[in-house]
C-alpha cells in the first residue's frame, strides 16, 4: 500500500479519535467531581486538534485514495539523460 494513504488515514483516524476521546473524557470527568478549567482547556484544546486533523485531511484523502493527482515528469538537475 502506498505510504501517503497510509499517512492521510493515520492522521484522519487520529482526528477521530482525539474528538471521541474528548468529548467521552469531558463527560466521565464531569460527573465525577467536576472539572477543572486547567482540563476544561486540554479538552477543548485535544478536540480541536481533533477537527483540525479532519479538516486537513478529508479534501485531499478523496485525491489521495482514487489517484486523482497530477505526476509531473522532468529532467534530473536539469540535464537530459
Amino acid at each position: 500500500m502506498n505510504e501517503e494513504i497510509l499517512f492521510y488515514y493515520a492522521l484522519f483516524a487520529g482526528g477521530i479519535l482525539c474528538i471521541i476521546l474528548s468529548i467521552l473524557l469531558y463527560f466521565w470527568l464531569r460527573e465525577d467531581t467536576g472539572i477543572e478549567f486547567s482540563t476544561f482547556g486540554r479538552l477543548v484544546f485535544m478536540c480541536l486538534l481533533g477537527v483540525g486533523l479532519i479538516w486537513y485531511t478529508v479534501p485531499s484523502l478523496k485525491y489521495v485514495v482514487n489517484h486523482d493527482y497530477v505526476t509531473t515528469k522532468g529532467t534530473l538537475y536539469g540535464r537530459v539523460r
